[in-house]
């Protein structure tokens, strides 16, 4: 999924509505609360790599992708399921 999340039309609808965090699944370092990255994938029951989570600003879970996908099915699900986001998705 790197390659798609630095494509420039992805970042452009991401980086306006979007904090992304990297996490190791299997990594030690804290985050601001003091949780694991192992920790967070146990309370966020990540099963597999990439898996991408998306919170509203109530931290409530709105969409989650797990797996890879092409750059147009990643930008379709974007534009179709995640509100804040819609905007970005005019000038396809």
């Amino acid at each position: 999924m790197d390659e798609v999340l630095k494509d420039a039309s992805i970042k452009r609808i991401l980086n306006k509505n979007t904090d992304i965090t990297r996490i190791d699944v299997k990594g030690e370092k804290k985050n601001f609360a003091g949780i694991s990255e192992r920790e967070l994938t146990k309370r966020y029951n990540v099963k597999g790599v990439p898996t991408l989570i998306f919170f509203n600003s109530m931290r409530k879970e709105i969409l989650r992708i797990p797996g890879v996908l092409t750059k147009p099915d990643f930008k379709d699900i974007l534009c179709k399921y995640v509100d804040g986001l819609k905007a970005g998705c005019i000038a396809r």
